[in-house]
């Protein structure tokens, strides 16, 4: 495990004791990690039903086609509203707002960066099926003026996006998730580099 890597985990053990969780919390920091994208993000409860959150997100190599590199980076805030049906179910609705950065190379020729801004309506649901085990289902439509076609094809923008996945509260502090993520613009169903790893460390 690279230096960058070991250090953000280490620093969640070391503050660990300082913090707490609760089912369907909102107030965390998170690293998430799938093939080639990388994902730091963050909630903040504002009250009871409203809470807010931040992220920065980027995906390397994502080009299918030959010959040609495509970064994607984006740094994004959101509002959400959740709404408590139980003791067990949540569900949840809100916007992300995103400003982007695509950089694609082709061999032998220059860079090209194109520079906009997104923004995603997105609704789901949280079970908690014990004080441990919590999975998430969620639906998103990622809205996106792009002038490169091509993009559209490979950055997943203007396309339904699903996610599905499962936390587990290891510790009241510390939460470790899998989630498998998937888009119309993809041609199989299932590809474990849909699959993202992540551990997310709970405020008070």
């Amino acid at each position: 495990m690279s230096i960058k890597f070991a250090l953000p985990l280490l620093s969640l053990f070391v503050i660990a004791p300082t913090v707490s969780a609760e089912a369907f919390h909102h107030t965390n920091v998170q690293l998430t990690y799938a093939e080639d994208n990388y994902l730091f993000d963050s909630e903040h409860t504002f009250n009871d039903n409203v809470y807010g959150t931040g992220f920065i997100d980027r995906s390397d190599d994502i080009s299918e086609v030959k010959n040609t590199k495509i970064t994607v980076t984006t740094f994004g805030a959101g509002l959400y509203y959740a709404d408590k049906i139980n003791s067990n179910m949540q569900v949840y609705g809100g916007f992300d707002f995103g400003q982007n950065s695509i950089r694609t190379v082709v061999e032998g020729l220059s860079a090209k960066e194109e520079r906009f801004f997104s923004y995603r309506p997105k609704v789901g649901v949280a079970l908690a099926l014990s004080e441990r085990i919590e999975v998430d289902f969620n639906a998103a439509y990622n809205f996106a003026e792009i002038e490169d076609s091509v993009h559209d094809d490979q950055a997943v923008f203007n396309t339904p996006v699903f996610e599905g996945g499962v936390r587990y509260h290891a510790l009241p502090a510390l939460t470790f998730g899998a989630t498998y993520k998937w888009s119309f613009s993809e041609d199989e169903v299932f590809d474990l580099g849909n699959v993202m790893l992540s551990v997310r460390l709970n405020f008070e």
